[in-house]
């Protein structure tokens, strides 16, 4: 059987330059970041940690969200699929991005410079346990992603109606497998970089963040995409109205995981857990984006999102989506970067050229995954669509 072609020819051609063009925009970053590592690199480690944490969102956020739409079904997900599955499809390069990580570690971590003295944190904050969790973590993150994209490119085969309800009984393990080891990973990557202090809330202020992430992404490329075939015919305001509800509430899911785990703290007021936000309210500048993510990342995009026809409008819809991602970024940095020490947040280069090399290297490896397959599902049960020949 003949597939429809992933993409016309003039989406296509568009989507090899901009693939083109992020691959040198990541080689241009990782030229910049390696300079970064050699003239600070506690800045450079702290930074790519960051930066990281931005795309293993992307990545991951798109295998929760696309299990969670095998699990409800709906229009939205039909639109967005094949960029939630292509994205999905990264974790190879998610893997190979951890390398830095990996090698930084001792600068990262002070549990690996101090280790712990209690025996039961001892033995979980040391280094072979450590990257034996995380080899555990990639390697279910690879047979998730591996599942959910090989029963979606048999239903492209054949419309075979039992791959609709294999996908569904896939998907329930396979969300709470990802629930389970997103929180696991949180909790070693970032929250141990301050080892003497715990949130039970950490893990699902990221797992939260990562689905935001990935429906943003996604909501702005398809306003990219819905000009060319064959989305143009397909993709309808209501569609964005849709993807506009579901950020809302993933908005207003963060803001009040967030709040909930600064009130547990605050009322607490125990030594141990306060010290986490004091070191980010200490001064003005951290301060500052304490206020900024309260405003942009949450107050804004909540008044803007209640709108009937800023969600029913793609551009609009898109720009929200976009602001977002950014809030994101912002986010991480205020989560990653203070437990390197920095009592203030002075805006580096580096800030700038590791989302740019990480960010180049994952859109041009999603892009070329995207152009592989069919940009609509085949034989779906949300949509009815007929193939496109060029």
């Amino acid at each position: 059987m003949t597939l429809i072609a992933p993409a016309g020819p003039q989406l296509d051609a568009r989507l090899a330059r901009v693939q083109r063009l992020a691959l040198l925009v990541g080689i241009g970053g990782a030229i910049l970041a390696a300079l970064g590592c050699y003239s600070n690199s506690r800045q450079f480690f702290f930074t790519y940690l960051a930066s990281y944490m931005l795309f293993v969102g992307l990545t991951l956020g798109s295998i929760g969200v696309v299990c969670l739409h095998h699990l409800v079904g709906g229009r939205w997900g039909f639109v967005i699929r094949r960029l939630l599955e292509a994205a999905s499809r990264t974790v190879p390069l998610i893997i190979l991005l951890f390398v830095p990580i990996f090698l930084g570690r001792g600068e990262l971590y002070r549990w690996i410079r101090q280790p712990e003295t209690g025996p039961h944190k001892a033995m979980f904050l040391s280094v072979p346990f450590f990257l034996a969790r995380t080899g555990v973590y990639f390697l279910l993150w690879l047979i998730l992603a591996f599942f959910l994209n090989k029963f979606s490119r048999r239903q492209d085969l054949g419309d075979d109606p039992a791959l609709t309800h294999r996908m569904r009984l896939f998907s329930a393990p396979a969300l709470i497998i990802y629930c389970l080891t997103v929180t696991a990973a949180s909790f070693d990557w970032v929250m141990s970089l301050t080892p003497d202090w715990y949130s039970t809330i950490f893990g699902m202020i990221f797992l939260v963040g990562q689905a935001l992430t990935a429906l943003s992404f996604c909501t702005a490329a398809l306003m990219l995409l819905s000009r060319y075939q064959p989305l143009a015919s397909c993709v309808k305001p209501a569609d964005f109205h849709d993807l506009g509800n579901l950020l809302l509430t993933f908005v207003i899911l963060w803001a009040y995981m967030a709040f909930s785990q600064y009130l547990i703290i605050w009322a607490g007021n125990g030594k141990e857990e306060i010290t986490w936000y004091a070191d980010r309210l200490a001064s003005l500048s951290w301060r500052i984006i304490g206020l900024l993510l309260i405003i942009f990342h949450f107050a804004v995009p909540f008044c803007l999102l209640l709108s009937r026809q800023i969600k029913r409008r793609s551009h609009a819809i898109g720009l929200v989506a976009l602001a977002i991602l950014i809030m994101r970024w912002l986010d991480l940095i205020w989560l990653v970067e203070p437990a390197a020490g920095t009592h203030t947040f002075v805006p580096h280069w580096i800030d700038l050229a590791m989302p740019l090399c990480l960010g180049g290297f994952w859109l041009a490896f999603f892009i070329h995954q995207l152009r592989s397959r069919p940009l609509l599902p085949l034989h779906a049960p949300e949509g009815d669509v007929e193939a496109h020949h060029d």
